[in-house]
């Protein structure tokens, strides 16, 4: 009897010191920092160069005390920021003031970037490589009073028009359809007139019937901000709250007939 209960109680030991073994070394394996080895990220190009859309590098695995030290970049066109929540952030360096224009960037161009980060007295390393692609219209038609319009330019500022052929009306019903892989989110119509240093917009609802004259100016566009879904997968895989830094947006230009 004294020697089961000596088994037992040996057995029991043996097991208690291999939990405590495991959670020791699950925990040290979840509190360590990491990111994801490869990265996509996708621009549109302007007349003024280059601008990223989804921006965001995702660190993972971080304590609330851990602290990003330094990004360095490999390419010379782009940088990383450090932000807030263990989200590194990047973006295209300015290559002149006057006049004021970016770098250029070129479909598959790539970038790798080495992030150090301080967590718990340790000093941890992390690598990964961005590829940049260039940025395909969200947009896949957008339905007038019932007409729908597909056939899309690029604009020399970076977003698409499209000519409907027709007067501006008074009114007019607007519905925009995204290409599949896109969320939207919202929709912003775009007034201008002569004179003016810049347009003016409003918030619409998709679907909404709305007026063509604004403050003085008259319907000429739209703004279109939406989610990737590959974007809003990449958050959610690191535990990242969908914000608005993960919101793109395009412009969509209306031609009425004058």
């Amino acid at each position: 009897m004294k020697k089961r209960n000596r088994w037992s109680f040996l057995m029991t030991l043996v097991c208690m010191i291999a939990m405590m073994m495991f959670f020791s070394v699950s925990a040290s394996a979840a509190s360590k920092p990491k990111c994801a080895s490869k990265v996509t990220m996708r621009f549109s190009t302007s007349s003024m160069g280059s601008q990223i859309c989804n921006r965001n590098i995702y660190l993972s695995g971080l304590t609330s005390n851990a602290k990003i030290l330094s990004v360095k970049s490999s390419n010379s066109k782009v940088l990383g920021s450090a932000e807030a929540n263990g989200v590194v952030s990047v973006g295209v360096r300015t290559k002149s003031l006057k006049p004021y224009q970016m770098y250029t960037l070129k479909n598959g161009e790539k970038a790798n970037f080495t992030i150090k980060v301080r967590q718990k007295k340790k000093t941890y390393t992390l690598k990964t490589t961005v590829k940049f692609v260039t940025e395909k219209n969200p947009v896949k038609t957008i339905k007038l009073d019932g007409k729908s319009y597909s056939s899309f330019q690029k604009t020399t500022g970076g977003g698409w028009k499209f000519s409907t052929g027709t007067k501006l009306p008074s009114q007019i019903t607007m519905n925009v359809t995204l290409n599949p892989g896109f969320k939207l989110v919202s929709i912003f119509a775009e007034y201008y007139a002569p004179g003016w240093m810049m347009s003016d917009s409003i918030p619409v609802k998709n679907g909404q019937r709305i007026n063509t004259k604004y403050d003085g100016g008259s319907l000429c566009g739209i703004f279109v901000h939406y989610y990737q879904q590959s974007d809003l997968q990449g958050m959610a895989s690191y535990g990242k709250l969908i914000t608005t830094s993960g919101i793109t947006s395009t412009s969509v230009q209306i031609d009425f007939k004058k």
